[in-house]
């Protein structure tokens, strides 16, 4: 039987996660007020990319779950700047909790989720939508940088 790695999706348990962290395990700020209040950039940032990008998606009727076959190549909007808009906003999103939080624990969690999608969700997805689209996607990778 084949490891299949979980949707991306329940990789948004990361913030719960940060937050809890933050209040149960302390480790010292790192980030002090007002400079936290920075994290709300990047939060908006993240938001509005990964929302264009999933209802860009949306219209296309393409999908949006990590398992499933892409019908079209989407690469205008957010696409244009990033092959994984909606990736790039989950980690500015998870960057700009941290940043407001301000502790280190917290940080640790962009980095790790940066990680884990670079390291095993990206490949992924960048071999199965080579293999489905061919020549149009290898010049859109040849194009396009994978994060900015």
């Amino acid at each position: 039987m084949k490891h299949r790695l979980p949707p991306p999706k329940y990789l948004n348990l990361v913030i719960g996660l940060q937050v809890f962290l933050h209040f149960v395990v302390p480790l010292g700020r790192v980030v002090l007020w007002p400079y936290s209040c920075f994290g709300l950039v990047f939060i908006a940032l993240g938001a509005v990319i990964n929302m264009s990008a999933v209802r860009l998606l949306q219209e296309r009727e393409t999908t949006l779950e990590f398992h499933g076959t892409a019908s079209s190549l989407v690469t205008d909007g957010p696409f244009r700047i990033s092959r994984n808009p909606v990736y790039l906003g989950g980690v500015l999103v998870s960057l700009g909790v941290a940043i407001l939080l301000g502790s280190l624990i917290a940080l640790v969690f962009p980095v790790t989720l940066f990680w884990i999608l670079n390291g095993f969700y990206v490949p992924r997805e960048e071999t199965a939508l080579q293999t489905r689209f061919g020549a149009p996607y290898v010049d859109y990778k040849r194009k396009v940088r994978r994060w900015l």
